[in-house]
């Protein structure tokens, strides 16, 4: 009779279980939100969160991308953590880095562009090659 009752309890706890997740959705989280920051505030705020100050992290997001609270904050705890990168900025780069940049990739030196990007500004290689793909894309 024992082994009954706890037979009947793990199939009432499945069925919740069950009824939970497909409540929350089938990942159980929401999405991660997208911030476009700059990555000097992005290396700020994962420094600050290094060091356990999480409020100033939130800030530093906060004033450099223009998003609320919930979202600076969710973006923190959940973005910066799992090593989830911003979005690049939006704004234009410097006029003589543009310039360059474009000449290199009209002469077909996509690598010499990319490499351009990820030492004047400090971006990472990834990002370097996206922000190219992009103006090769737009141009």
């Amino acid at each position: 009779m024992n082994i009954m009752y706890i037979l009947a309890i793990i199939v009432v706890l499945y069925i919740v279980l069950g009824l939970l997740k497909r409540r929350l959705g089938s990942s159980g989280t929401r999405p991660i939100p997208q911030i476009a920051l700059s990555p000097e505030a992005e290396a700020e705020a994962r420094e600050l969160l290094a060091e356990g100050q999480k409020i100033e992290a939130i800030k530093v997001v906060r004033d450099n991308s223009g998003c609320g609270l919930a979202e600076a904050k969710d973006f923190v705890e959940r973005g910066l953590t799992s090593g989830v990168k911003p979005i690049l900025p939006t704004e234009p780069l410097p006029e003589n880095l543009d310039r360059e940049v474009r000449r290199l990739l009209d002469r077909g030196e996509t690598i010499e562009a990319v490499r351009l990007l990820h030492t004047q500004l400090k971006w990472g290689l990834k990002e370097s090659k996206e922000y190219v793909d992009r103006l090769q894309g737009g141009s």
